[in-house]
């Protein structure tokens, strides 16, 4: 639910239109407004629509969960945190061990590409475009990335990898 938690209040402070100075105070609110109960929504709906229309294989959903947190561990040791001070987030930040991530993100892409290999490497490719978006945009709006910002990431890596997953192939 954190990361669920995190998409809403990223939809709300990184989608609605606001000054820049104002994005990081309506994420740290514990109130969720349209942009983010829309963003919330839609993406159940995804999520549910795509396995539904799709026979999950465990070799698919574990692989998109793993390549969601190597996602979220490069952009921890990557980009800026976007709040003055620090915050929860940053507890998970330190020197990067790239051989470790690399071999993490290969390893999930791996499991979807033993699920179908065509299809499981264009859903992991896929996943990780949409999780760059989130960041991007936060990087672009906030400066850097807040907790907010990776749990967003975690779902939209998912969700994007099982919506490709689910195309008729």
């Amino acid at each position: 639910m954190l990361h669920f938690d995190g998409l809403v209040d990223s939809g709300d402070g990184l989608i609605a239109p606001m000054p820049r100075s104002r994005r990081l105070e309506v994420m740290a609110t514990p109130h969720a407004g349209a942009f983010g109960v829309a963003c919330g929504a839609s993406v159940l709906l995804l999520r549910w629509v795509a396995l539904a229309s799709l026979r999950p294989s465990i070799l698919l959903v574990g692989g998109l969960w793993g390549l969601s947190r190597a996602a979220i561990s490069v952009v921890v040791r990557s980009r800026p945190y976007a709040r003055p001070g620090g915050g929860l987030a940053t507890a998970f930040a330190g020197p990067a061990r790239w051989p470790i991530l690399i071999a993490g993100t290969a390893g999930a892409v791996a499991l979807c590409a033993a699920w179908r290999p065509g299809p499981g490497i264009a859903a992991a490719l896929c996943g990780l475009v949409g999780g760059a978006a989130v960041v991007a945009l936060a990087d672009r709006r906030l400066g850097g990335y807040t907790g907010d910002v990776l749990g967003a990431t975690v779902l939209l890596v998912e969700t994007v990898g099982l919506l490709v997953a689910a195309a008729k192939w």
